[in-house]
């Protein structure tokens, strides 16, 4: 047996794994704090479209922006800005955005280098 394969295939389950873990803990930590002090302090619930949890990834996005973009209006959301959701952020929450998005990528560059070498 071929253990190269064989560990790239481990590898981008790992990384699947703690990609979900991670998206996981920033919906029911991060995303739900910020609504629910946006909900305090008088604006709607911001992606009230979403019931399965998705806009977790567009907080993402929102999260690692610098700060000069802060005042265009978020992705999708035309009622939340970025400033909202940045005056409500910790530094945790922005280190494990960053974390969702490079384990993403790699688990994307591992998909395709197992593809390479199953072709």
């Amino acid at each position: 047996m071929n253990t190269i394969p064989f560990i790239i295939i481990v590898l981008s389950f790992l990384l699947l794994i703690i990609y979900l873990l991670l998206s996981l803990f920033l919906f029911f930590f991060t995303v739900r704090r910020i609504e629910y002090n946006l909900k305090i302090n008088g604006y709607d619930r911001p992606f009230s479209w979403d019931v399965m949890g998705l806009r977790t990834y567009l907080y993402v996005i929102d999260l690692v922006q610098p700060k000069r973009l802060y005042s265009r209006p978020s992705v999708l959301d035309a009622f939340t800005t970025s400033k909202l959701i940045h005056e409500y952020k910790r530094p945790i929450d922005v280190s494990l955005a960053r974390l969702l998005m490079l384990d993403g990528v790699l688990l994307f560059a591992v998909a395709i280098v197992s593809d390479m070498l199953y072709f």
